[in-house]
Formats: structure tokens, sequence, C-alpha cells
């Protein structure tokens, strides 16, 4: 199982870069992706690191990444740092695949996996686009669920 999931990208990966800001934080508050909590099927660019380790940096690498096979895929879910509060937040997220398309959101949770916020869906493309989404939480958020639907 682990073998063929090496080749993944054959399958058509989405790949996945993500900030999660604020609206109304500064750069300095950004919260970025600090944690593996689940992430079945999901397989980073570097073997062996951390998922979350992909999809931390402050500037978008589309040579570091997450990937997984669109058929059958799980969620990937992050802890996120700072926690986000109640009320408007802009995220943007990198994300594109190797053919095809699917759509891709983000969940916003509190600590215990209610879910608090949701952005719409976003078309992802091969060509690698930042996209820029928002949501209203209505809790105080500390992870983030990639959902990801052909």
């Amino acid at each position: 199982m682990t073998i063929l999931a090496r080749f993944v990208p054959a399958y058509k990966p989405s790949s996945y870069e993500a900030e999660f800001k604020p609206a109304w934080l500064t750069d300095s508050l950004i919260g970025r992706p600090s944690s593996d909590i689940s992430g079945t099927g999901w397989l980073p660019s570097t073997p062996a690191a951390p998922l979350y380790s992909m999809i931390d940096e402050a500037a978008y690498d589309d040579a570091d990444f997450d990937y997984a096979a669109i058929s059958g895929i799980s969620d990937l879910v992050v802890g996120i740092s700072p926690s986000m509060a109640v009320g408007d937040h802009a995220i943007n997220f990198r994300a594109y695949t190797n053919s095809g398309t699917c759509q891709q959101r983000i969940r916003l949770q509190d600590s215990g996996g209610g879910s608090v916020g949701v952005t719409g869906y976003s078309t992802v493309t091969t060509t690698p686009t930042t996209f820029a989404v928002s949501a209203t939480l209505t809790g105080i958020a500390t992870r983030a669920v990639i959902e990801t639907i052909p």
C-alpha cells in the first residue's frame, strides 16, 4: 500500500499550500498549519516529513507540498497556530492538480472537531493558483480541514 501511495502523482494529486489570516490582523499574526491531526492517503513531497511542515511556509513554494489521489481521498486535518477568533477571516491557499479538476474548501474546527466555519468550494485545475477565500467563524478555530471532491 505504501508503495502504491508513492505513485499517487500518476493518478491526480492535489498539491496544497495554506495560510489562514484573520481579516483584521497584521501579517505578524497569520495562523499557519502547525501540527498533523489526520491525513490518511496524503503524502508530503519530502518523504517522512510531517504533512503540516510542507504547507506552513510564509511564501508559497510549489516544490514543497502535500498530495493525495483525488479518488477515495480523505480530508487533511492540520492544527493551526495561532488559533482564529470568532469573526470574519481571510484564508489564502494554493493548490493544483496534475490532470483534470477537483473542488476544495477549508472547514475550520474548534479543538473538539466541531465545525465553526467553512469557505465555499474553489475549482482547482492544473495551473498552480492562489485562492483568496473567506469564512465567518462562530467559535475559536484551532484546526483546518482541507476537503476535496472530484
